[in-house]
C-alpha cells in the first residue's frame, strides 16, 4: 500500500495513536492520507518482523514527504520502536503557532473548524457524535477508533495545504 500510494514525491500526512505521555509513550497505530485520497491504518502492535522492517525503512526514507500534527510525543513513541521520522515537512501543530501564535488553541479539531471550516467527525458518528455500542461491541469501537484516525489523517493532509499558503503569505515558507 505504501508503495502505491505513499511514494517518493507524493506528500503523506500520518495520524498517530499513542499511549503514554512525552518520553514514556509507545506507538499503536498510524493512519495515512495521501493526495490521491486513499487513506490506511496500521496496528503496529500486531506486525510481524518484516511489515516492521518495511515500516521502519518507509518512515526513514528522505525522499517521502511526511506531515504529522503536535509530533512531541508521536516522535518519543516512534525513537522508543527504534525507528527514525526522516522526510518530515511540517508539523501542523508548529506551522499554525507559526501563522498566529495569540490563538487559544492549537488542537487538530480547532485548526480544522477554523482552517477547514469543518468538524472532525467520522461517517460512523451517526450524526449526533455518539457511538452506540449495541451494534458490534468492542469491534464496533474498534471500527470507529479506526475510523477516526483515518478522519484525522485527511484534516491533517487537508491543514497542511491551508498552512502552506498561510505561511508563504506572511514569508514565512
Amino acid at each position: 500500500w505504501l508503495a502505491a500510494h505513499a511514494g517518493k514525491g507524493a506528500p503523506v500526512a500520518l495520524a498517530f495513536r499513542t499511549v503514554g505521555a512525552s518520553v514514556r509513550s509507545d506507538l499503536r497505530a498510524v493512519a495515512f492520507a495521501t493526495a490521491d485520497g486513499e487513506g490506511a491504518y496500521v496496528d503496529v502492535t500486531a506486525m510481524d518482523q518484516a511489515d516492521d522492517a518495511a515500516l521502519a525503512a518507509w518512515f526513514a526514507d528522505t525522499g517521502i514527504r511526511k506531515t504529522g500534527h503536535d509530533l512531541k510525543v508521536p516522535l518519543h513513541a516512534i525513537r522508543a520502536r527504534g525507528w527514525a521520522l526522516a522526510g518530515l515537512t511540517m508539523d501542523t501543530a508548529l506551522a499554525a503557532y507559526l501563522v498566529r501564535p495569540g490563538q487559544r488553541t492549537f488542537e487538530l479539531d480547532d485548526l480544522a473548524l477554523r482552517y477547514l471550516h469543518r468538524e472532525l467527525r467520522s461517517e460512523t458518528d451517526g450524526g449526533d457524535g455518539q457511538l452506540s455500542l449495541l451494534d458490534g461491541g468492542a469491534e464496533g469501537l474498534e471500527q470507529k477508533e479506526i475510523q477516526d484516525e483515518l478522519v484525522k489523517a485527511r484534516a491533517i493532509f487537508e491543514l497542511a495545504g491551508a498552512l502552506d499558503k498561510e505561511l508563504e503569505q506572511i514569508g514565512g515558507a
